[in-house]
């Protein structure tokens, strides 16, 4: 989550952000959402030393998550 939140902050131009946390029993869902410019996933794919995207997948994968 901070990741995302930075990643907002650093790109994305925007004006709002809302980010929701929902524990459940066994588990905790995370979603986060702005009304910022977006992106092309092959762009950023392509961009050398952005990790974001890709470091936070690790990261989740890491810890059982998805």
């Amino acid at each position: 989550m901070q990741e995302a939140l930075l990643n907002v902050q650093r790109h994305a131009v925007a004006t709002v952000v809302n980010a929701q946390l929902t524990y459940e029993q066994d588990k905790l869902i995370v979603a986060m959402a702005d009304n910022g410019r977006g992106f092309s996933i092959s762009d950023v794919a392509a961009r050398p030393g952005h990790f974001g995207l890709q470091g936070m997948r690790e990261r989740a994968l890491s810890l059982g998550a998805e």
